[in-house]
Protein backbone atom coordinates (compact mmCIF):
# COMPACT_ATOMS: atom_id res chain seq x y z
CA UNK A 1 0.00 0.00 0.00
CA UNK A 2 2.81 2.45 0.84
CA UNK A 3 4.46 1.63 -2.47
CA UNK A 4 1.31 2.67 -4.38
CA UNK A 5 1.07 5.96 -2.45
CA UNK A 6 4.71 6.76 -3.13
CA UNK A 7 4.38 6.06 -6.86
CA UNK A 8 1.15 8.09 -7.03
CA UNK A 9 2.95 11.07 -5.42
CA UNK A 10 5.75 10.85 -7.97
CA UNK A 11 3.34 10.68 -10.88
CA UNK A 12 1.32 13.66 -9.64
CA UNK A 13 4.48 15.80 -9.27
CA UNK A 14 5.59 15.31 -12.86
CA UNK A 15 4.04 17.82 -15.25
CA UNK A 16 1.66 16.38 -17.75
CA UNK A 17 3.11 16.58 -21.31
CA UNK A 18 -0.03 18.23 -22.68
CA UNK A 19 0.33 21.11 -20.17
CA UNK A 20 3.55 22.28 -21.83
CA UNK A 21 1.57 23.63 -24.76
CA UNK A 22 -0.35 25.95 -22.41
CA UNK A 23 2.69 27.96 -21.44
CA UNK A 24 3.55 30.84 -23.72
CA UNK A 25 6.18 33.49 -23.50
CA UNK A 26 4.28 36.76 -23.38
CA UNK A 27 6.47 39.79 -23.94
CA UNK A 28 4.97 43.14 -24.74
CA UNK A 29 7.34 45.38 -26.66
CA UNK A 30 5.09 48.43 -26.24
CA UNK A 31 6.86 51.08 -24.18
CA UNK A 32 5.28 52.00 -20.88
CA UNK A 33 3.40 55.34 -20.76
CA UNK A 34 6.18 57.06 -18.81
CA UNK A 35 8.74 55.82 -21.35
CA UNK A 36 6.58 57.15 -24.20
CA UNK A 37 6.27 60.51 -22.46
CA UNK A 38 10.02 60.70 -21.86
CA UNK A 39 10.64 60.00 -25.54
CA UNK A 40 8.18 62.70 -26.63
CA UNK A 41 9.74 65.19 -24.22
CA UNK A 42 13.20 64.28 -25.49
CA UNK A 43 12.16 64.87 -29.09
CA UNK A 44 10.73 68.24 -28.10
CA UNK A 45 13.97 69.20 -26.35
CA UNK A 46 16.03 68.24 -29.40
CA UNK A 47 13.75 70.36 -31.60
CA UNK A 48 14.19 73.31 -29.26
CA UNK A 49 17.96 72.89 -29.31
CA UNK A 50 17.90 72.73 -33.12
CA UNK A 51 16.01 76.03 -33.12
CA UNK A 52 18.99 77.60 -31.32
CA UNK A 53 21.15 76.92 -34.40
CA UNK A 54 21.51 79.20 -37.40
CA UNK A 55 19.83 78.17 -40.66
CA UNK A 56 23.02 76.82 -42.27
CA UNK A 57 23.82 74.60 -39.27
CA UNK A 58 20.25 73.25 -39.18
CA UNK A 59 20.52 72.44 -42.88
CA UNK A 60 23.81 70.60 -42.37
CA UNK A 61 22.31 68.60 -39.48
CA UNK A 62 19.31 67.74 -41.67
CA UNK A 63 21.52 66.60 -44.54
CA UNK A 64 23.73 64.52 -42.26
CA UNK A 65 21.13 62.86 -40.05
CA UNK A 66 17.87 62.97 -41.99
CA UNK A 67 19.19 62.35 -45.49
CA UNK A 68 22.15 60.32 -44.17
CA UNK A 69 24.66 62.02 -46.48
CA UNK A 70 28.42 61.75 -46.07
CA UNK A 71 30.56 64.83 -45.50
CA UNK A 72 31.70 64.74 -49.13
CA UNK A 73 28.09 64.50 -50.37
CA UNK A 74 27.14 67.44 -48.15
CA UNK A 75 30.15 69.34 -49.48
CA UNK A 76 29.07 68.73 -53.08
CA UNK A 77 25.48 69.71 -52.39
CA UNK A 78 26.23 72.88 -50.42
CA UNK A 79 29.41 74.03 -52.14
CA UNK A 80 31.27 74.14 -48.81
CA UNK A 81 34.75 72.70 -48.48
CA UNK A 82 34.88 69.21 -46.98
CA UNK A 83 36.84 70.30 -43.89
CA UNK A 84 34.46 73.19 -43.31
CA UNK A 85 31.47 70.81 -43.37
CA UNK A 86 33.09 68.76 -40.60
CA UNK A 87 33.94 71.88 -38.60
CA UNK A 88 30.40 73.30 -38.87
CA UNK A 89 28.75 69.98 -37.99
CA UNK A 90 31.06 69.52 -35.01
CA UNK A 91 30.18 72.94 -33.63
CA UNK A 92 26.47 72.49 -34.36
CA UNK A 93 26.48 69.23 -32.39
CA UNK A 94 28.36 70.90 -29.52
CA UNK A 95 25.69 73.64 -29.46
CA UNK A 96 22.91 71.05 -29.37
CA UNK A 97 24.67 69.19 -26.55
CA UNK A 98 25.05 72.42 -24.57
CA UNK A 99 21.36 73.28 -25.05
CA UNK A 100 20.34 69.80 -23.92
CA UNK A 101 22.66 70.03 -20.90
CA UNK A 102 20.88 73.25 -19.84
CA UNK A 103 17.65 71.25 -19.59
CA UNK A 104 19.30 68.47 -17.61
CA UNK A 105 19.50 66.00 -20.49
CA UNK A 106 22.86 64.28 -20.67
CA UNK A 107 23.85 63.78 -24.33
Amino acid sequence: LNHRRDSAKLVSREPHPSHESYTTDVTDETPLPDEQLARIEGIGLVRLSLAALDERSRELIRLKFTEDLSYSEISERTGLKLGHVGYLLHHALKTIAAELAKTGVAP
